[in-house]
């Protein structure tokens, strides 16, 4: 069973990151590289990519209504600007033909737009793409030993504004941690870079602070317990894991050696990953995709720190 897809928006995780490299960060690349899914088409205002894939012979619109008119796909992917997906969502939703849709994160503008998606949803077809969620290495290399700690302390540099970026991070805790308990602002800079923290259960805290207020280059996730220091950086590429032994001076248990350091291959191949679960979830099988109603969980906590 060959799978139909018509891909909606070919910005940089549509198309452009895989134009200069062999690697599988788009979208594009992944789909048509996966025997099992056929791009029957793809829509973007730009007419200057139309000779792309006017040679490899797939139908290329400049109206994403008639493609789906037309088409009939089985999957769409969303991945045109924020502002326009839930007008995407609320069209695409309305062809029975589509079994899964894919929307970049974040999934809407605001909570309300969410919301009104999620209810329009009567099948759960839509799925968010965070994609740190399908990351097999960041389970078994870092939750695995850090999730029944109770004295588990998390660090979260974040890179742009909290809708776009902070949201793959919050998404990630909730899946792991649970829904959060209590939300609190400890500084906002302004209404995209805001410091605040997140309290799960059994009291485990995560700070997130913002690169941009302070022109940092940190893209990282840092979970400390009294055993063990696990860095996730530059997102998610390194995983550096420290142990904690005697200090060598002090015979003293307050020195951590580096012990372990994985160049995550996830990160190259992020979308392929993706692609695979969208297959199990068409197949019924157990993936790893975000549901719209995690999404809205994170939307739920956006609100609640834009408004502290």
């Amino acid at each position: 069973m060959t799978i139909e897809v018509l891909l909606v928006g070919l910005g940089k995780i549509g198309l452009e990151y895989d134009l200069k490299n062999n690697y599988n960060l788009t979208h594009f690349n992944s789909f048509y590289r996966n025997k099992k899914f056929k791009i029957v088409g793809v829509f973007n205002n730009n007419l200057k990519k139309k000779k792309f894939f006017e040679e490899k012979k797939i139908n290329f619109f400049s109206n994403y209504k008639e493609a789906l008119k037309i088409l009939n796909p089985t999957v769409v992917v969303v991945s045109t600007t924020t502002a326009t997906h839930f007008k995407i969502l609320k069209n695409t939703l309305k062809y029975k033909s589509v079994k899964l849709i894919l929307c970049e994160k974040p999934f809407c503008l605001n909570l309300i737009q969410a919301r009104k998606i999620k209810f329009l949803d009567k099948f759960n077809k839509v799925y968010v793409n965070y994609m740190r969620s399908s990351d097999d290495t960041f389970y078994k290399k870092v939750i695995k030993k850090i999730k029944n700690d109770s004295n588990l302390f998390i660090e979260i540099f974040y890179k742009g504004s909290v809708l776009n970026n902070a949201s793959h991070y919050i998404q990630l805790l909730n899946k792991y941690f649970g829904k959060c308990k209590t939300i609190q602002n400890t500084s906002k800079f302004n209404a995209n870079f805001i410091d605040f923290k997140l309290i799960f259960k059994k009291n485990i805290q995560a700070h997130f602070l913002s690169s941009n207020a302070r022109d940092l280059f940190l893209d990282s996730m840092r979970f400390y317990t009294p055993k063990l220091i696990i860095n996730y950086d530059n997102g998610g590429h390194l995983i550096y894991t420290s142990k904690n032994v005697l200090n060598p001076i002090y015979s003293a248990p307050n020195y951590f050696e580096l012990k372990d350091v994985i160049k995550n291959k996830f990160y190259e191949n992020s979308q392929k990953n993706i692609v695979t679960n969208v297959y199990k979830c068409i197949l019924k099988k157990k993936h790893s995709l975000c549901k719209s109603a995690e999404a809205i969980e994170v939307h739920k906590i956006i609100k609640k720190i834009a408004n502290a």
